[in-house]
């Protein structure tokens, strides 16, 4: 990867995340089913979104000294917090806190769970960061970089066969790893200079695609049909989500946004406990008076969500600095 690439924030990427994780929360919501066009995508671009930022420049004892404060302090200090909370409500049990260590719902495919709920999110982090110990190997390489992608994904189908679920998503890593190079490619080669003519045919293709994907659950390795078509889907939406923030950079919705983005990881770890709460308040059984009322309802706890997760967020980093 270029060790050449601007350090300053680009706005577009917090933009992304921002849009990325309201996908998210509404994954969790009531309304979930909205969601059919968005499943492949809305985990895949944080990754891709993490190679799109990604400076080979840095030795390994840097590099791991940047990712574990940037994933594993946050990681730990998230699980940590919540289980305090969950063992004075009185829900917090052993499992759990293995969970913690073991960074995995199941060890046995819908086996006995490990993470409670409310923590279940965090796998995202100790998984970004499996993911950049692979793309650290690679070590910038370029011409080494297109051959992994296809390697990387060879390797996750015969992960998918394991009889278990690896600690910390190594048995997925790889297809993450696929993803964190895709974002580097993107940024290296100036993809979206080409603009609409192109993303046109993209979005086209991604709407085709997803109709062959499948069900798809990154944390817990169900990775639709296969994964060969999950990775393209991935890709693809991906590419649309940060083609459409950079177009609403340019536009006065931008600094909401921005500001969610910036605060992404926090609102990501902390949002279950929150969503949970509206999911109680809106029954499923508002769906047979109103559907339309049913939707409108889960739309407006996503926004909720976001907005005290987002507060919440903002109070943690003025709290604790290393959060930030």
């Amino acid at each position: 990867m270029s060790t050449n690439m601007t350090s300053q924030r680009l706005d577009y990427v917090d933009i992304a995340k921002g849009i990325s994780i309201l996908f998210v929360i509404c994954s969790h919501s009531r309304c979930n089913e909205l969601m059919w066009y968005a499943w492949a995508f809305f985990m895949p671009v944080f990754f891709v979104l993490s190679g799109y930022t990604y400076h080979y420049n840095n030795s390994l004892t840097v590099m791991l000294r940047k990712k574990v404060r940037r994933l594993l302090i946050p990681y730990f200090f998230t699980n940590i917090v919540l289980i305090v909370i969950l063992f004075f409500l009185g829900k917090a049990t052993l499992q759990n806190i293995f969970g913690i260590f073991y960074s995995r719902f199941y060890i046995i495919p819908n086996g006995k769970e490990l993470f409670h709920w409310w923590c279940a999110p965090t796998w995202f982090l100790t998984a970004l960061f499996t993911s950049y110990m692979l793309v650290f190997l690679i070590k910038g390489k370029e011409n080494v970089e297109i051959l992994c992608v296809p390697l990387f994904i060879l390797i996750t189908y015969g992960a998918c066969q394991l009889p278990i679920l690896l600690p910390w998503s190594m048995d997925t890593s790889f297809i993450f790893a696929g993803y964190i190079l895709v974002g580097a490619f993107l940024r290296r080669c100036d993809f979206f200079k080409f603009g609409w003519k192109l993303m046109l045919p993209i979005g086209v293709l991604y709407f085709a695609i997803i109709q062959f994907a499948g069900n798809i659950n990154y944390s817990i390795r169900i990775l639709g049909n296969d994964p060969s078509i999950t990775f393209m889907a991935g890709t693809l939406g991906s590419i649309l989500i940060i083609w459409v923030a950079k177009k609403i950079d340019n536009t006065k919705l931008k600094k909401p946004i921005i500001a969610i983005g910036k605060n992404s990881l926090l609102i990501f770890c902390f949002h279950i406990p929150i969503i949970s709460f509206f999911n109680y308040t809106i029954e499923k059984e508002l769906f047979y008076v109103s559907k339309y009322l049913f939707y409108l309802s889960g739309i407006c706890s996503v926004i909720l969500t976001v907005i005290i997760g987002y507060a919440f967020s903002y109070f943690l980093r003025k709290v604790f600095p290393f959060l930030k």
